[in-house]
């Protein structure tokens, strides 16, 4: 019995070490994330994909496929960030209207810099702008990055010599109902942005595509459920 509970714990103790150890090497890899999105005139939408690089390795450049609900979303126009980097020596985007060739995702992307990404780096990598349909404006939307796993992926980060990067890439899911200031979080800072439109203030950036009700007002009820969301009384 005691050779048995002796080996219980020595297994609990080997997976508390192995999860450990599988999250300090998660933090170790760049993060690439959708940090931000912006509605702009003429049924537009603009997201922002941001990265951290706490490695020590510099990124030379990346491949990015995206995949969306394409009849929410539409001819994607990519545009590169050059505060990360000074310049690049290329650069590509799926044409206007087309998919990619091989069918995976919905938009491709990417680029090679000159002098790299450097360790310590966060910014914004790459800001991507859709038309949208009305009718989508009070939906929630998912934006995904596609065919980041296998031994060839089509989403990745590489360094000089073309060596994929391991990475960490996190879908942004928008048009979110109560995240007012738009930047995929719901807390205090979207119940302060509906109070100033409240109290006849002006909030940059509202996004009146995530009113609770759909219709196309920020009223009381929106306050009152960010509140409710932020001290977990709704999932």
């Amino acid at each position: 019995m005691r050779s048995l509970q002796g080996m219980f714990k020595i297994l609990f103790l080997a997976g508390c070490f192995y999860c450990a150890e599988s999250q300090f090497a998660f933090a170790d890899f760049p993060r690439v994330f959708i940090q931000q999105y912006i509605e702009i005139p003429d049924s537009m939408i603009e997201i922002q994909i941001g990265i951290v690089n706490p490695s020590n390795l510099p990124i030379m450049g990346y491949s990015i496929r995206l995949g969306y609900e394409t009849m929410l979303f539409s001819n994607p126009v990519a545009e590169t960030e050059d505060t990360l980097s000074q310049s690049y020596e290329d650069f590509y985007q799926t044409p206007v209207g087309q998919r990619p060739l091989d069918g995976v995702g919905d938009f491709s992307t990417g680029v090679r810099f000159q002098s790299g990404i450097g360790p310590e780096t966060s910014g914004t990598l790459i800001k991507i702008r859709f038309n949208v349909s009305p009718a989508f404006t009070c939906n929630t939307s998912t934006i995904e990055f596609v065919g980041t796993a296998g031994d060839s992926p089509k989403t990745n980060l590489f360094d000089a010599g073309y060596h994929i990067i391991p990475a960490v890439f996190e879908n942004g899911t928008i048009f979110r109902p109560g995240d007012i200031d738009g930047d995929l979080n719901i807390d205090l800072a979207d119940s302060i942005s509906g109070l100033k439109m409240l109290c006849g203030g002006s909030a940059t950036d509202l996004r009146l595509s995530t009113d609770i009700d759909c219709n196309e007002r920020i009223g009381m009820e929106n306050i009152i459920y960010i509140l409710q969301t932020i001290s977990y009384m709704r999932n």
